[in-house]
């Protein structure tokens, strides 16, 4: 969620995504959205439209977020992807509520909700970067977009394990397994 003062929108945005992570996203109608965060449907068409609307700007503000943190840690740990990784890692299992929202809406756009492209855009913005980092220390451009898929993926499988069964250390194991293999320490 938002991390400076959020406007009117935004701090709507923030509850909506609090009622969500609660809820999930199932066929709640925006009434029942609405109700659940404090406000009016009226208010939910005036700032996003629609119901789709309404989940295109979850799914693009959840992804803002990951973004957001991917960057203050890559500044953090520029030169030490290991570390990165890991820091990254910590960072979204200790989030994990909101991992549920996030697989439904993904699986959603896999149907082509209207926001697969916001979801597809930010996950090719994420892997980019994560890439350009990886090749700054100096991994070749083919190896760091692999690598930057590979631990997208692989991240997103611990989470979903972690959610799943709720178990931490093996999802840490999983993701410390996948750190030193794919960057032995020196």
């Amino acid at each position: 969620m938002s991390t400076s003062t959020p406007s009117g929108r935004e701090a709507l945005l923030d509850r909506v995504i609090a009622v969500l992570v609660e809820n999930g996203v199932g066929d709640a109608s925006l009434r029942a959205v609405a109700a659940a965060a404090g406000t009016s449907h009226r208010m939910l068409i005036y700032h996003f439209g629609s119901r789709e609307g309404l989940l295109t700007a979850v799914a693009e503000q959840l992804w803002r977020d990951q973004q957001q943190q991917l960057e203050e840690l890559a500044d953090a740990t520029s030169n030490d992807p290991r570390t990165g990784a890991w820091k990254y890692w910590t960072r979204v299992a200790d989030q994990s509520a909101l991992a549920p929202l996030v697989f439904e809406l993904s699986a959603q756009a896999m149907h082509e909700a209207p926001w697969k492209h916001s979801l597809t855009e930010s996950h090719r913005h994420m892997v980019e970067e994560l890439a350009a980092r990886l090749e700054s220390v100096g991994h070749a451009r083919t190896v760091s977009l692999t690598t930057s898929r590979m631990c997208g993926a692989l991240m997103l499988g611990a989470l979903w394990e972690l959610r799943l069964t709720g178990d931490r250390e093996a999802a840490d194991a999983t993701v410390r397994a996948f750190i030193e293999s794919t960057w032995p320490s020196p």
